[in-house]
């Protein structure tokens, strides 16, 4: 999930970022992955920030990356961090999960996010936004409802003590 306040806005008006991405360079091939994107990308923030400035530099962003490693048994996990980026306004990249996962989530490639399934689809589809704003501005607009709509930490917490209530709930005719 993510907060409306600490994580949500909409981007700044003057973008200072091509890519953005918080967080630490990880193992394979994250690591490659990033140093590839510094490199053909330079005017790009890449690497770690206190999680105070991590709504700053996505909002300034055009683009926000993300490579979810799955190096659990569970290889359709979703990390925070795709909420993150989606509530700051910015289009987010993130690497195909199991067939569903984003889906199951009510986020659609193409319409709330951009998937990539290979590290040189990564780079086409980087070229590709960087060149068609408008397209990129949309995502990010549709992204950013679905983060706030319903996928914030206040949900998320009802959720949980809506099912709790359930679980504890009396069974009719018994008394409390």
């Amino acid at each position: 999930g993510c907060d409306p306040e600490l994580h949500g806005g909409e981007p700044a008006p003057a973008l200072k970022y091509d890519l953005a991405f918080v967080g630490n360079d990880g193992g394979v091939p994250r690591k490659f992955i990033l140093q590839e994107l510094r490199e053909r990308w330079p005017n790009s923030f890449i690497g770690r920030a206190p999680y105070t400035r991590m709504r700053e530099i996505y909002r300034q962003s055009k683009m926000g990356f993300h490579y979810i490693e799955c190096t659990s048994p569970l290889k359709d996990h979703m990390s925070m961090r795709v909420y993150e980026v989606l509530a700051s306004g910015t289009m987010l990249l993130a690497n195909a999960l199991a067939a569903g996962t984003f889906e199951s989530i009510g986020l659609k490639d193409g319409e709330h996010l951009v998937v990539y399934r290979s590290p040189k689809e990564l780079m086409e589809k980087v070229d590709y936004y960087l060149r068609h704003e408008e397209e990129r501005r949309r995502i990010a607009r549709a992204g950013r409802a679905a983060a706030l709509e319903r996928h914030t930490y206040r949900l998320r917490a009802q959720k949980i003590v809506e099912e709790l209530q359930q679980l504890v709930k009396q069974p009719e005719g018994v008394p409390a």
